[in-house]
């Protein structure tokens, strides 16, 4: 009942606040996709609770150490999230006939885009969650009988991971109107052919109209769930100093991709390891224990570990905005473009150079492309003072993570010559009197997601249309914006329709290559953890212990893509010497 109650008053709430300004709301994210630290780049985890059954003097022995971490892990400040996403926590949705309504003026989405009806009205809000639990396998194998000093350990997270938007819609106005032929088809698009919210349009399953491509990539839907290995990671290291009170010695690491595959089907979709990069790089470790302490009270011991890596070029899906279109237009329609018929004529008989092919796609199926992207440079840090009385260790300590940008070394590529910005053109006319429809070539370079350029089309002439022209059919007739019937239920009168004198193309060069990448990520960690080790059982030693962290990033997702968490975990394991 408590949840049915709250799910009311939310949706009050938002068609209040939908009603106060027609464009409140975000315009769009500058971002199109989240990629966290892998789980296993933690040399927090990495480090605590096993400390003193590793990196130790053995003689000419062997000993091996295993470890097991169960965790979970949670974002905390969501709006860093919106923000970098949707340039907020809510969006308003509006049709080009809303009234009061001037597309292209304000921060709404135009409805239309997403075969909304022209007369729509709603407002979203995101609450995103996003919470993991991992089995984290650690095994560390020291090989003094080869070479005292010389180890080797094994690191495998599986991780369950659970991202959710919780999009939450309030739909102020259902709207009734259709779309009048020749605005989405050469035909009518009646309201029972259209979706009933946007969060309807966002799962991938609307068709109306041309428009007969449902939407592949960037999609909004309910929680997204994935169980995987995250990398696979192994290290080989050599401590030239070791003995009872310390240790330091450098390693050499390799992780090997085995997490998830960014596809970009949902644009929240949960990622498991490091976004499929091949790591190699180095570290350092050491530590020193302090006698500064009076008999009998224990013994502090001061630990650092460093580890910096290099990730190599991997191949992934990224969907990328235009360059002058702003954010999110890559969910703006496109439409088709083939050189011109005999059909469309310009008052001097001239044909078009280009004429509408009958079919209308959502952008970011054209948008979303293969990529090649590496990262130069990881940096995970710790530094950790440990207290240790009898079998019982508290560890207090600071983290610090630093992954910088993504570099694109190159990426598939849009067709020349083939599409182009509907925005909220006319894409047929029709002769008069027969009313047959004739597609035109009515583009607008400079449509945004919030509307068509240049003020809108209400009378349907394309008069905002790219060096916009009379268009006549191939006798010479002045072409219409409208059938007569969709004149009278409009109430737009019939006029003469314009096309693009010279149709404006999107290329490849308008694609804007930073919405795809991942800008650079920086983190702080403050963590602490409790464990008790059983001494006394033969060779075998187990221990257990508890602890949690907190990570923090400063600034904005737009400029720091690490993400702001808190962890609990129990940590546990035994030893063999």
């Amino acid at each position: 009942m408590k949840q049915t109650t709250t799910s009311i008053f939310l949706r009050h709430a938002l068609a209040i606040m939908g009603f106060l300004a027609v464009n409140e709301g975000a315009a769009f994210g500058v971002g199109s996709f989240i990629l966290p630290r892998s789980q296993t780049v933690n040399a927090v985890r990495d480090l605590v609770g096993w400390q003193e059954e590793i990196h130790i003097p053995h003689g000419c022995t062997n000993y091996w150490s295993l470890s097991l971490t169960a965790e979970y892990d949670r974002l905390f400040n969501t709006g860093r999230v919106t923000d970098y996403l949707f340039g907020g926590s809510m969006l308003s949705i509006v049709g080009s006939a809303y009234p009061g309504c001037q597309p292209g003026c304000g921060t709404a989405l135009l409805a239309d885009y997403f075969g909304l009806p022209r007369d729509f009205k709603s407002t979203v809000l995101f609450r995103p969650a996003m919470a993991q639990f991992m089995f984290d396998f650690n095994f560390y194998y020291g090989m003094d009988a080869l070479c005292p000093g010389l180890y080797a350990r094994l690191h495998m997270p599986l991780v369950y991971a659970n991202w959710d938007l919780n999009l939450c819609e309030a739909v102020s106005v259902c709207g009734t109107a259709t779309f009048p032929a020749g605005y989405m088809a050469a035909t009518d698009v009646a309201r029972n052919e259209l979706p009933c919210s946007f969060k309807q349009a966002m799962r991938g399953s609307t068709t109306f109209g041309d428009m007969q491509q449902p939407l592949a990539y960037g999609k909004i839907d309910d929680r997204q769930t994935v169980l995987h290995v995250a990398d696979l990671q192994g290290v080989v290291g050599y401590d030239f100093l070791v003995n009872k009170f310390a240790h330091a010695g450098f390693n050499l690491r390799v992780s090997a991709p085995t997490g998830t595959v960014n596809c970009q089907e949902f644009l929240f979709e949960p990622v498991v390891g490091n976004g499929h990069h091949w790591e190699i790089g180095g570290g350092f470790t050491g530590h020193y224990e302090f006698d500064c302490l009076p008999c009998d009270s224990g013994i502090v011991a001061l630990y650092v570990d460093c580890n910096v890596t290099h990730l190599c070029t991997a191949t992934s899906k990224r969907s990328y905005d235009f360059k002058h279109n702003g954010p999110g237009s890559r969910y703006m329609l496109l439409e088709t473009l083939q050189p011109a018929s005999t059909e469309l004529l310009f008052a001097d008989g001239t044909p078009s150079q280009f004429q509408y092919a009958g079919c209308l796609v959502n952008g970011i199926n054209e948008t979303t492309l293969s990529s090649k992207i590496r990262i130069p440079v990881q940096v995970d840090c710790v530094l950790k003072a440990a207290w240790r009385w009898q079998g019982f260790t508290v560890d207090v300590g600071y983290n610090l993570w630093f992954r910088s940008a993504e570099k694109l070394l190159c990426r598939a590529t849009l067709p020349a010559n083939r599409f182009a910005f509907k925005g909220d053109a006319q894409v047929y006319g029709f002769t008069n009197p027969a009313e047959q429809p004739i597609a035109l070539a009515a583009t607008q370079h400079a449509a945004r997601l919030c509307g068509g350029q240049a003020g809108g089309n209400a009378d349907f002439t394309n008069a905002n249309a790219d060096n916009p022209v009379g268009a006549f059919s191939a006798t010479l007739v002045p072409l219409n914006n409208l059938t007569a019937s969709d004149a009278l239920l409009i109430g737009e009168p019939q006029e003469s329709v314009a096309t693009s004198r010279s149709a404006v193309v999107v290329s490849d060069h308008d694609l804007d290559d930073c919405s795809g990448l991942v800008p650079r990520a920086l983190s702080q960690k403050g963590f602490v953890h409790l464990n008790y080790t059983w001494k006394g059982h033969d060779k075998m030693a187990p221990y257990l212990g508890v602890g949690g962290d907190v990570e923090y990033a400063h600034g904005s997702l737009r400029n720091n893509s690490a993400l702001r968490t808190w962890g609990i975990w129990i940590k546990g394991g035994f030893s063999r010497s």
